[in-house]
């Protein structure tokens, strides 16, 4: 398993304005070590977290939804925790909950090779593989959370994820 950061500047699921994709310059991301309970690129696990993720389908979209009484639906991360911590064995809880320690931490991989963890318009779309976890930045869009990327002095937080299903 990988991940892949992806920049969008303008517009935010918010707002209605479909973001657009970044062509400018972006320092490198963390590079990563992958978790030894990670799921394997090209492999059956990825199969299986795709297919565990299709179960969710028609699922109500909840902020912070993890499909248990307490936090009923699904959301985005939700959604990457309970797929990912299915095939692995790992509950959805034994996740970080913001995006930067959840990168630092390696549980979901390593960044895409040849891409320097971030896609900016025009690369290979080739260098992704199903499984793939793809993380959308926004510049400006601040959490409570540190940015998982900065170009000078703009800084870049996530503001959605998803499983690259090809």
């Amino acid at each position: 398993m990988f991940w892949l950061a992806i920049v969008a500047l303008a517009g935010t699921p918010f707002d209605g304005e479909k973001p657009k994709l970044a062509l400018e310059d972006w320092v490198q991301p963390y590079r990563l070590q992958a978790d030894p309970k990670s799921v394997t690129r090209g492999s059956a696990q990825v199969e299986a977290m795709l297919n565990e993720a299709d179960r969710y389908l028609g699922e109500e979209w909840i902020w912070n939804g993890r499909n248990t009484d307490k936090y009923p639906g699904v959301d985005c991360l939700g959604l990457l925790f309970l797929a990912h911590g299915k095939v692995v064995g790992r509950p959805w809880y034994n996740y970080a909950y913001n995006p930067s320690p959840l990168v630092k931490s390696g549980k979901l991989g390593a960044p895409v090779k040849g891409l320097n963890g971030v896609m900016r318009g025009k690369e290979d779309r080739g260098l992704l593989k199903r499984g793939d976890i793809l993380y959308f930045l926004l510049e400006g869009y601040v959490v409570d959370d540190e940015p998982l990327m900065t170009s000078g002095a703009d800084k870049y937080w996530a503001w959605h994820t998803g499983i690259y299903a090809g």
